[in-house]
């Protein structure tokens, strides 16, 4: 089958854990109508596992300065399993204190990091990582195509 196919007939899920909801309906907006990817959301970091416990996602929007649950507690309870780790995980934060927010993500595994207001040209570069992740897992493993 070729690539164009596969990726046109599997649309990409995201999750947006982030405790604005501002964040979530903008960041929503642009996954779903420039780019139709089909996007859940949660509140906080203990909505948002109850979402990984229940479901995939190849994409997850995190926010790392949330009441209840930070985003380095909900990396670390990815880390202990119990959840579907989404394949690229997209840290993000308000909050410009240097490489603090930014270590903590990638300690936890973030892939990347991203400060808001999340633009659009963020958005299309994270899915553009994404994609050629895709791709090359499809190239290791012509058994995914």
């Amino acid at each position: 089958m070729a690539r164009e196919n596969v990726m046109a007939e599997r649309k990409l899920r995201a999750l947006i854990v982030d405790d604005d909801r501002a964040v979530r309906s903008e960041l929503r907006e642009m996954l779903e109508r420039y780019h139709e990817v089909a996007v859940d959301e949660a509140s906080d970091g203990p909505d948002g596992l109850a979402k990984m416990s229940e479901s995939r996602y190849d994409l997850l929007f995190l926010d790392m300065v949330m009441p209840r649950m930070d985003g380095a507690a909900v990396l670390w309870h990815l880390n202990g399993g119990g959840h579907h780790r989404p394949r690229y995980i997209v840290a993000m934060s308000s909050v410009k204190s240097g490489d603090v927010f930014k270590r903590a993500a990638y300690e936890g595994g973030a892939h990347e990091s991203i400060y808001k207001p999340v633009t659009s040209d963020d958005v299309l570069w994270v899915l553009d990582i994404l994609r050629l992740k895709e791709y090359a897992e499809e190239l290791l493993d012509p058994a995914r195509a």
